[in-house]
């Protein structure tokens, strides 16, 4: 579970345009995990498009994303993000880049 300082950094640094507190959730969906961003670079060779990745920071939060990856067969493509949050990690299908 994400604690309550994590996410008013995240509507701070996003301007509540990932997490709002005011509507007291993510804007996206969003799904928790306890990879980390190295496990995401080494398993998205699966997928398609997945050498086109980007990196950066927002704030004290590394991440990283995909503008356009497949994960599986028959679904469309999609960015993505993974955000790391400590403890947790948070994926979205969007490019965090587009949202800051």
């Amino acid at each position: 579970m994400i604690n309550d300082l994590t996410l008013q950094k995240l509507q701070d640094l996003t301007r509540s345009e990932l997490y709002d507190t005011e509507y007291g959730d993510f804007l996206y969906e969003t799904v928790e995990t306890r990879d980390t961003l190295d496990d995401f670079k080494s398993n998205c060779v699966k997928w398609a498009e997945c050498d086109n990745y980007f990196r950066g920071s927002l704030g004290e939060f590394s991440y990283i994303g995909w503008v356009n990856v497949q994960s599986r067969k028959g679904e469309m493509r999609n960015p993505i993000t993974i955000i790391d949050l400590g403890e947790v990690r948070i994926s979205f299908r969007a490019d965090i880049r587009d949202l800051l």
